[in-house]
C-alpha cells in the first residue's frame, strides 16, 4: 500500500512541477497576455506569421516628415504584439492577424495612441494619399492593403520643385 500512494505523490509532485514549469513559461513567452486590452477589435499576442503583409506611411506635418515611431504596438514586458505594429522607425506598418482581415489606417492610429508614448502628429484629418493618388477616405475608414504606400500631410504640404517633365518631379527637404 506504501509503494501505491508513494507512486500517486510522485505523480502529483511531477504534475505540479510541470504547471509550474508551465505558467511560469507562458507569463515569461507572454502566452498568456489577459491583461492587455483590446485595441479598436485588434488583439495583443504572439508574433504571427500565419498572414503577414505590410503597408508603409510617410507622414508630413507643416511641410516636414514626422517620423512613425518604432515598437507601435508592441508590449514589451509581455512579449505581445498587436495585429497592427511597427518594429522600427522606417514607417513599414505590419500587418499580422491569425487569419487574413482588413484594417484601416484609423485603426492603427487607435494602437499608436493607446501603446505608445509618442501619439500621432494631431487630432485633425490629414489630406491622405495613396499609391500617389488623393483618397477620398479618412483615416477611420482607409483601408491598409500590402505595398500601399501612404502619404499624410497634415498642414501645409511639403515643397515640390515642379520639373520640366513629370518624370523627374522630387520632393525637397527644408533643411
Amino acid at each position: 500500500m506504501k509503494k501505491d500512494q508513494s507512486k500517486y505523490a510522485v505523480i502529483v509532485a511531477a504534475a505540479i512541477a510541470i504547471g509550474i514549469v508551465f505558467v511560469a513559461y507562458g507569463l515569461a513567452f507572454g502566452i498568456f497576455t489577459t491583461s492587455i486590452p483590446v485595441i479598436d477589435g485588434i488583439i495583443c499576442e504572439n508574433e504571427m506569421f500565419s498572414y503577414h503583409i505590410h503597408a508603409h506611411l510617410d507622414i508630413f506635418v507643416n511641410e516636414y516628415p514626422s517620423p512613425v515611431p518604432a515598437a507601435i504596438g508592441i508590449v514589451v514586458q509581455n512579449h505581445c504584439f498587436y495585429w497592427l505594429h511597427t518594429h522600427k522607425s522606417d514607417g513599414i506598418i505590419h500587418i499580422e492577424p491569425p487569419t487574413v482581415k482588413q484594417f484601416t489606417l484609423g485603426q492603427f492610429f487607435d494602437v499608436w495612441r493607446s501603446s505608445n508614448t509618442l501619439s500621432p502628429p494631431s487630432q485633425e484629418e490629414p489630406i491622405i494619399y495613396v499609391n500617389g493618388q488623393l483618397a477620398s477616405t479618412k483615416l477611420k475608414d482607409t483601408p491598409l492593403r500590402s505595398h500601399d504606400e501612404i502619404v499624410l500631410v497634415y498642414g501645409s504640404p511639403p515643397f515640390l520643385q515642379y520639373p520640366n517633365s513629370i518624370n523627374s518631379l522630387k520632393v525637397y527637404d527644408k533643411f
